[in-house]
């Protein structure tokens, strides 16, 4: 029997919650140290009826004190593991096991199991740049949708993670506007507003990369087309948080055309619109770290943005924004990021003052980042940028 699956019980596998403020850590953490204490308890009770053997006793206190010790290492563990699961997880991600669980679900029926785990693993992967393991996943998830009958979860893939993970990974456009096209068809047909909002902003950047790509005026033309549809739909959106979550998007979006444009100041106009919505976004607990994430990117955005104008007080908060993201994404294990961002401040040195003595500290920190990043074409960059330098 299929079952339908909605989007409220898909949605909580996504969220992404700070660890101090998830219920079920501290839940985990007060029922093992309950378990422990009554085993404890039952254990000494046991003890001395049997064996006339009293744990609480002086002579035996260096036993209860392991006890201890063990339960509170078993607690740190809990915590330290949690804490740090945001930074892990791209580590921790191996493409063949991932794709033989999906595999194995979808070749033996279980299409519910295809969409729960490739639902709430298309952030994650998101997040952590894993794009073309994205996308194949996406695939099955889209067809497993089908299967059950879940419209929601179809469209948005087909939005996201067929369609935007194209735009992501710059190639298959034509493919993307497809794929995203047929997500935008099915929420109209059943009047998912969000999605709306989200597919016609996937389209315009779509087209914005379509524009850079070929200089064609009609791709341009385009994308402002579906921002200004995206917008509109945007203003449709009933619940707070995808409110919030769709309009960040779309200013974001609205940057890049922008920029396209050589709009400096609508540029940063529309960086700090965004940077509003997320700062916002990011009050709830559940969406926090999305909203973190986000918020990084526009701050590097931010820095590059001000080191192209020609005021020298905009210069200076453009370095210190650049060295923050930078510094802010090495702490997420994001090296790739990291790169790009210290790429952007190399490319000022060189343009505004290739004696700079901050020229060979910025290139050793990038170097840092280039042997951990994965992203190649940040890697590249970075080898030609320090060549120059170098070479001066």
């Amino acid at each position: 029997m299929n079952t339908m699956i909605t989007r409220k019980k898909t949605e909580k596998s996504n969220e992404n919650v700070i660890w101090y403020r998830s219920k079920r850590v501290w839940i985990s953490i007060i029922t093992t140290f309950a378990t422990a204490f009554l085993a404890l308890f039952s254990f000494a009770s046991e003890a001395k009826d049997n064996l006339g053997i009293d744990i609480f006793s002086n002579s035996n206190r260096i036993v209860l004190l392991i006890l201890y010790s063990t339960l509170l290492a078993l607690v740190v563990a809990i915590i330290s593991i949690t804490k740090n699961y945001n930074k892990t997880f791209c580590g921790l991600i191996d493409n063949d096991s991932i794709t033989k669980i999906i595999d194995n679900a979808y070749d033996e029926g279980r299409y519910d199991e295809v969409v729960k785990i490739g639902y709430a693993l298309s952030n994650a992967l998101w997040y952590c740049g894993r794009h073309e393991l994205r996308m194949y996943i996406g695939s099955k998830v889209e067809l497993a949708a089908i299967e059950i009958g879940d419209s929601y979860v179809r469209s948005q893939t087909l939005i996201e993670d067929l369609g935007n993970g194209r735009i992501e990974v710059k190639q298959e456009i034509d493919s993307a506007i497809k794929y995203i096209r047929e997500g935008i068809e099915i929420a109209k047909a059943h009047n998912y507003i969000y999605l709306l909002a989200r597919g016609h902003r996937n389209l315009a950047c779509a087209y914005l990369l379509q524009y850079y790509q070929t200089g064609l005026d009609v791709k341009i033309e385009k994308a402002k087309s579906h921002l200004d549809e995206a917008k509109s739909w945007c203003e449709q959106i009933a619940d707070c948080k995808d409110k919030l979550d769709a309009e960040g998007s779309y200013y974001y979006a609205e940057y890049k055309y922008y920029s396209n444009m050589k709009r400096l100041a609508d540029s940063i106009q529309s960086l700090i619109q965004a940077k509003e919505k997320y700062d916002q976004l990011s009050t709830y607990p559940e969406h926090h770290s999305l909203a973190f994430d986000r918020l990084i990117k526009i701050q590097r955005e931010l820095g590059k943005c001000y080191l192209k104008d020609d005021d020298p007080g905009n210069n200076v908060e453009g370095k210190s924004l650049l060295l923050k993201s930078m510094e802010m994404f090495a702490k997420q294990n994001d090296y790739s990021n990291a790169l790009r961002a210290g790429n952007e401040l190399l490319k000022w040195l060189f343009r505004t003052n290739a004696r700079s003595p901050e020229i060979r500290p910025t290139i050793n920190k990038c170097q840092t980042y280039a042997n951990k990043a994965e992203n190649m074409e940040y890697k590249k960059e970075f080898e030609r940028l320090k060549n120059d330098l170098e070479g001066m």
